[in-house]
């Protein structure tokens, strides 16, 4: 989802840029596109989304609504 949130523009290059840096210093770089979804230390940490989140995409003539939610 962070990637696609990238891809589209939703995720800025300073943005991802943070995740890249944050994620690496704790080991787990594989996760950059991940902390976009990830808002809090305790998410980050734990590996896991604890909140409920939206995101609408509006392309030409379609719209794209993705939701999600953690446990």
């Amino acid at each position: 989802m962070g990637r696609l949130l990238y891809e589209l523009g939703v995720l800025s290059e300073k943005e991802k840029l943070a995740n890249e840096r944050g994620s690496e210093k704790m080991g787990k770089s594989s996760f950059q596109y991940a902390w976009a979804l990830d808002g809090t230390v305790e998410e980050r940490e734990r590996l896991v989304l604890l909140w409920v989140f939206f995101f609408e995409f509006l392309l030409d003539k379609t719209s794209i609504s993705v939701l999600g939610s953690g446990p």
